[in-house]
């Protein structure tokens, strides 16, 4: 924004002040007005241009103020899409985290009423789908839908992959599909 501000003056001191410009619409033309004054309301309007409000009170007077605003203004719109853009991203990513994790929790809490496996396995296995989906961009490789029996033994390490294949192939035929 500095720079712009600093871009905004010398458009505006470009031609002189015999021509008009926003400089000496606003009385800022003279020797006996600060630079700090000057530097507050280039500031002002780079401000007021990038976040689209606009007051209107300091406006380009020449050719090369309007062009230089509409720039402005352009890369105003530009850096506020971006920004909803990726808040949107954020938002909705976090939402398909949850879905994975969700899908994969349900998976597992059906296989384990389904072969009445020991509550304490099942939470151990359940803390591991939570912490790895959680703390990692592991769900992104997972986010396609329903989760398989299959793809929850991969997701466990060997040792809760051992109780799980144990107690699965304890009598009980279950679908691997």
């Amino acid at each position: 924004m500095h720079v712009a501000g600093c871009v905004w003056y010398i458009v505006g001191s470009f031609r002189g002040p015999e021509s008009p410009n926003w400089i000496t619409a606003r009385g800022l033309d003279s020797d006996h007005v600060e630079l700090g004054t000057k530097y507050v309301a280039c500031m002002y309007f780079i401000i007021t241009t990038l976040t689209t409000v606009g007051y209107g009170d300091i406006r380009a007077h020449s050719v090369e103020e309007t062009l230089l605003a509409i720039m402005l203004m352009v890369a105003g719109v530009m850096g506020y899409s971006m920004a909803v853009g990726t808040v949107s991203s954020v938002i909705l990513s976090n939402d398909k985290r949850q879905e994975v994790i969700s899908t994969k929790l349900n998976t597992l809490s059906h296989f384990a009423r389904t072969v009445r496996l020991n509550f304490a396995d099942y939470r151990r296995m359940r803390r591991h789908i939570e912490r790895k989906y959680s703390n990692s961009m592991d769900w992104m490789f997972h986010a396609t839908g329903f989760s398989t029996i299959t793809e929850l033994l991969q997701d466990l390490p060997p040792s809760l992959r051992l109780i799980m294949l144990n107690r699965m192939h304890s009598g009980k035929h279950l679908n691997l599909e």
